[in-house]
């Protein structure tokens, strides 16, 4: 009976001290990520506001020089506003990178979810391993915990099917002019 006693307490202590420390860390990512969200939405915003100004600003410009020029300089003066134009849109379409890393993200974020799960499943208080406790005692509680997490698998492969779409930059468009 002492074997089991020490096997029990053990196992027990073995999972909560997982539980324990897997949850720490995965607290410590979700942070991160959360930041990371944050930091990119406003990196975004601010880039965004300043091609809206740097265009807004050429396009004065530009109309101001097309009134000053005759018609043959005017024609260049059109043709430049153009690639100017398809320059500013061109680097805006690279911004989207902050759509998909957000998609990113957020799925990470729901993967820590199921891992919290998943640490939650060997520290629950009906998956305590009692200090004294035989074999079938401890295979019982034991298969619990496997088929707790073979649902939570179920779960997870569901979820991780979701994939963020767009794998590249070029391959989406955005307009903003």
């Amino acid at each position: 009976m002492q074997d089991n006693q020490t096997m029990g307490a053990q196992l027990q202590q073995l999972l909560t001290a997982i539980s324990i420390h897997g949850n720490q860390h995965v607290l410590e990512i979700e942070r991160d990520l959360a930041q990371t969200n944050s930091l990119l939405e406003e990196a975004i915003r601010k880039l965004g506001e300043s091609f809206l100004s740097i265009h807004q600003g050429l396009s004065s410009h530009q109309n101001l020089a097309a009134d000053l020029l005759d018609g043959q300089s005017g024609e260049e003066l059109t043709r430049l506003q153009a690639e100017i134009n398809q320059h500013i849109n061109a680097a805006i379409t690279g911004l989207q990178f902050q759509d998909m890393t957000s998609q990113l993200i957020t799925k990470m974020t729901k993967h820590i979810a199921e891992l919290h799960d998943v640490f939650a499943v060997m520290d629950r208080p009906d998956r305590q391993i009692p200090a004294v406790a035989d074999e079938a005692d401890i295979l019982a509680i034991v298969n619990a915990m496997n088929a707790d997490l073979q649902r939570q698998r179920l779960i997870f492969d569901d979820v991780s099917r979701k994939k963020v779409t767009q794998q590249h930059l070029d391959s989406g468009d955005i307009e903003l002019f």
